[in-house]
């Protein structure tokens, strides 16, 4: 009886429901995965810190670097395109920008060691006063949509949500873009202003941001071209063994985080396992390019049996979860301008 008592108490979406009946919007045997990868990874890391030299003779340096950067600015671009079309697919594209800044900043500084203490400083200072508080902008941003839609989850669910074929079904009533009084042809990015006042819903997020990502995608082009003009092809990497580990940790941890937030089924599921394929990819792209001579099979090996299959495995659970978004987000706003509706009208009047 008590234990029937507990499992009663929980929340509804860490309820288990029959098969057949309703189905969780990530397979079950996901996190277990995750969980696995993230212990197999311990014997590597390891190793990489007892075998791995201080000093390493990394090949194709100008193409790591340029490529690396050519992606970010990609990212970017992406990020403010999704953030103006108010597309779902924000949360997962501002997380995995968030995650190649962080490494940016890591790599540049442990790769500065060695070429004299000012660019050890400007390495340092780019990292502390521009990539990583970009970086925790774009967490910000991630973390929003998550926040967003976790407030309005229990009223989902009594609205008859459910999930079905790994999608979000939305009850079959009136279409949920009648709720708030608004024609069901509004377009898509006119639907994301969620929570502001009865007369004018604010916006889920700063309206210059979309044009700031945008800017930054365009100042990273003349940088992209200063690499590729001025970068060594090879270069004499210092704290190598620190720089490759250090990745692989966060993706261990990482992979483990997504692993508790899937199985418990927190919004944040969708944010971590951006920044894990965010953190495979980028993975893959060094370990390949700068592998020393001789070595290059084997980690295009890697690459392509183990790191992209599983970054795209975790692109595939983070695009179920944006897909999901997109489906309850008109719900999600018609609750959010209820709430602005009552708070109006719970204000005293001034005589």
């Amino acid at each position: 009886m008590k234990r029937t008592h507990r499992r009663a108490g929980r929340a509804p979406y860490l309820q288990r429901t029959a098969r057949g009946v309703d189905e969780t919007l990530v397979p079950r045997w996901v996190p277990y995965v995750f969980a696995v990868l993230s212990l197999a990874l311990a014997p590597g890391i390891a190793r990489v810190f007892a075998s791995a030299p201080p000093l390493h003779l990394a090949m194709h340096w100008r193409l790591a670097w340029g490529g690396f950067d050519v992606a970010l600015a990609a990212l970017l671009a992406a990020t403010g395109l999704a953030l103006f079309r108010r597309s779902a697919l924000a949360e997962v594209l501002a997380a995995m920008t968030a995650t190649l800044l962080c490494c940016d900043a890591w790599l540049d500084v442990l790769s500065s060691v060695g070429q004299g203490r000012s660019a050890t400083v400007a390495a340092i200072g780019e990292a502390a006063f521009a990539e990583l508080p970009l970086a925790a902008l774009f967490a910000w941003v991630a973390l929003r949509f998550a926040r967003a839609v976790a407030e309005a989850r229990p009223s989902l669910q009594r609205e008859g949500f459910r999930i079905h074929h790994r999608r979000l079904v939305p009850p079959a009533r009136n279409d949920p873009a009648q709720l708030d009084g608004e024609p069901a042809s509004q377009p898509r990015w006119r639907q994301w202003t969620p929570r502001g006042h009865a007369g004018q819903p604010g916006l889920l997020l700063p309206w210059w941001l979309p044009a700031a990502c945008l800017g930054l995608a365009i100042v990273l082009i003349p940088w992209i071209a200063w690499l590729f003009a001025t970068l060594p092809q090879t270069q004499l990497a210092a704290h190598w063994d620190l720089a490759r580990a250090g990745p692989d940790l966060a993706l261990a941890i990482v992979l483990v985080a997504s692993a508790v937030a899937l199985l418990r089924r927190w919004p944040v599921a969708e944010v971590l396992v951006a920044m894990a394929a965010a953190l495979l990819l980028r993975d893959a792209w060094f370990n390949v390019l700068t592998a020393r001579r001789g070595h290059s099979a084997g980690a295009l090996g890697v690459a392509a049996g183990l790191e992209l299959p599983l970054a795209g495995l975790c692109l595939w659970v983070a695009a179920l979860h944006a897909r999901a978004v997109e489906v309850a987000w008109p719900y999600v706003r018609s609750l959010r301008m209820e709430a602005a509706r009552r708070d109006t009208k719970a204000q005293p009047r001034v005589k």
